[in-house]
């Protein structure tokens, strides 16, 4: 399928999705797609940076990114960063606990960490936006200079580029 028509036919569709969502859902079903969000990078991320026997650390990054979310939603940004502050010494007693000698414990905690601290941090930033008098329009503006940046990028590349700078990363 032609690379073009696919990121189309993906905008016709995710594009009014968001929309709705953004401009007319309530700040729940923000805060819910907002989760999923975070549960699905959350999960793509974890099959990066862990090996496939590392079930726990899995589970526990996911489990702590969602509990940021709804701390987020439910608790404003004081309650999401005793959250995340608490995770941090929770993660470590439960890496200390952990015996079963596989991997290696300062890597797989890193990136528990990481994890978390990249993907629901971040994103959770769009539930505390979102609930701001003007977040609606925030959002929208992030997501415009989001995909404005990323089209420009592409299109730039292809037109002016010799080579790519960082292939194995590049979409291409």
């Amino acid at each position: 399928m032609n690379v073009h028509l696919k990121r189309w036919l993906t905008a016709f569709i995710a594009v009014p999705l968001l929309i709705v969502i953004i401009g007319y859902g309530s700040e729940s079903v923000f805060a819910l797609f907002i989760a999923a969000v975070i549960a699905a990078g959350v999960i793509e991320y974890n099959t990066m940076a862990f090996e496939k026997d590392r079930r726990t650390e899995r589970v526990l990054t996911v489990i702590i990114a969602l509990l940021i979310a709804v701390s987020a939603f439910s608790g404003g940004r004081s309650l999401m960063m005793a959250t995340v502050t608490l995770s941090i010494p929770a993660v470590l007693a439960m890496r200390l606990l952990r015996t079963d000698g596989g991997g290696s414990l300062l890597k797989d905690t890193a990136n528990i960490f990481f994890g978390v601290l990249f993907i629901a941090v971040t994103m959770s930033h769009f539930i505390l936006i979102r609930m701001d008098e003007r977040g609606i329009t925030w959002i929208f503006f992030l997501i415009v200079m989001a995909f404005s940046s990323d089209v420009a990028a592409y299109y730039i590349g292809r037109f002016m580029g010799r080579r790519k700078l960082l292939p194995s990363v590049s979409a291409g």
